[in-house]
């Protein structure tokens, strides 16, 4: 949130979140922020939105969710909460198992004593199994998993390993959506963007290099120039200089061309750690479809769920790039809940 300095959040009612500074990432630490937390159902659609203070944890955000859905479940008890890894953390999974909700979640590295890894080598000494399609698309890959069971403090949970058949599906991965990242981050330097100019040429790379950042975890090579441009700066006044006026002045502002080149190479050995992913869950196992996937699914149905949740995740990134709520300058607290709110049923 960018605001005028000089107003500050006195008055404000109990409960209401505060904006503060954090660590977004975009890298700008000087503006303060807010964080929000939504829920919403298998189509999309907007169940749950509370906003938060800008400092507030991530575990704490999903705590309070899992809270609201506890309370406001129905008696059959049938919500099955699916959410990325952040989501798997000690306390919120003893919680889960304790009140009997069912939960489909991606496991981090550093969650029980870094279980991931153990559960990627018992499933390489399984073996993985071929399920088939995900989406409707032709183009749609197919996936291999190995479906088991390991204990987790005490706890029995079932895990799912899988990765794509074909290698080639990992590569085309980062030839679309990898390049479609890398064109969205540095768009701000192109010509049909409206070139971003800078002062000096150090402030130009400083900026550029802060925006490779954001994806230097994608396999292309990109390199920069940084170009001068002379420009002769406005006189004081009006009219036509007289003749004993002192010449123009020139000044100079920089703008940064760059090239983006795909590295294969690179891509082919960033693949052994893309391909395997690995999924957490209290879901039983069972050989058929259920009627709700709560009382059980089959390895196939599992893998659905969560690979679904994507399509959720590709809307809500959508939303907030083209909302461009960072470059609002806010006069007042009042203006900045109005626009909370707006961005909440935006989401």
């Amino acid at each position: 949130i960018q605001r005028a300095v000089s107003h500050e959040y006195e008055g404000v009612s109990d409960g209401a979140p505060i904006p503060k500074l954090g660590h977004p990432k975009d890298g700008h630490t000087e503006r303060l922020q807010y964080n929000f937390q939504s829920i919403v159902d298998g189509d999309g659609l907007l169940m749950y939105v509370r906003t938060f203070d800008g400092n507030v944890d991530d575990h704490t955000m999903f705590m309070d969710s899992v809270k609201f859905l506890e309370r406001n479940l129905n008696d059959d008890r049938k919500i099955v909460c699916v959410a990325d890894c952040k989501f798997v953390y000690k306390e919120l999974i003893d919680r889960m198992i304790w009140n009997g909700m069912a939960f489909i979640s991606k496991t981090p590295d550093n969650f029980a004593e870094h279980i991931r890894r153990k559960v990627i080598e018992k499933a390489m000494s399984i073996g993985f199994t071929v399920v088939g399609r995900i989406g409707k698309r032709k183009d749609s890959p197919e996936y291999e998993v190995c479906d088991l069971d390991m204990y987790v403090d005490g706890d029995l949970l079932r895990f799912l390993v899988y990765k794509k058949v074909s290698r080639k599906a990992t590569l085309e991965y980062y030839l679309t959506e990898g390049m479609r990242k890398v064109n969205r981050h540095l768009s701000k330097y192109s010509k049909k963007k409206g070139r971003k100019t800078f002062s000096c040429e150090p402030d130009a790379m400083s900026d550029f290099l802060e925006t490779v950042k954001k994806v230097e975890d994608l396999p292309f090579d990109i390199s920069a120039r940084y170009v001068p441009h002379e420009y002769v700066k406005k006189r004081e006044g009006r009219g036509r200089p007289r003749k004993d006026d002192p010449p123009a002045e020139i000044g100079t502002y920089w703008t940064v061309e760059y090239e983006v080149e795909f590295n294969e190479s690179r891509a082919k050995d960033m693949q052994s750690d893309r391909d395997l992913e690995v999924i957490i869950t209290n879901i039983p196992r069972t050989d058929d479809t259920q009627e709700n996937l709560a009382d059980g699914g089959t390895t196939l149905d599992i893998l659905k769920a969560y690979v679904a949740q994507w399509k959720i995740e590709s809307i809500f990134g959508e939303a907030k790039s083209k909302l461009k709520a960072d470059t609002v300058f806010f006069v007042s607290p009042e203006m900045e809940a109005s626009m909370l709110f707006c961005v909440g049923v935006a989401m």
